[in-house]
């Protein structure tokens, strides 16, 4: 079973707010085909600067950033029953 992830540069987290994530109509109608987490929305409403590498851009995930993003995957097959508690 295919999931994406979607998964914002740091830069995009520091320029932009929900209003500007114009992409998001795209991955809701996609959702209906293929499952889809998008960690935008959940990394902007947390402390994000620490889920991602310093660097100039922040492209790569820290160690915390990898710690939440399994923990989402982790809740998401829970919640679709394909893995059990």
């Amino acid at each position: 079973l295919p999931l994406i992830l979607v998964i914002p540069q740091l830069l995009d987290l520091r320029l932009n707010s929900p209003d500007y994530w114009h992409y998001q109509d795209f991955y809701s109608k996609l959702q209906n085909v293929i499952p889809i987490i998008d960690f935008t929305k959940i990394f902007f409403e947390e402390d994000f600067e620490g889920f991602y590498i310093s660097d100039q851009y922040g492209g790569h995930l820290s160690k915390e950033g990898n710690r939440r993003v399994s923990e989402e995957i982790i809740k998401w097959l829970k919640m679709n029953l394909i893995l059990s508690e």
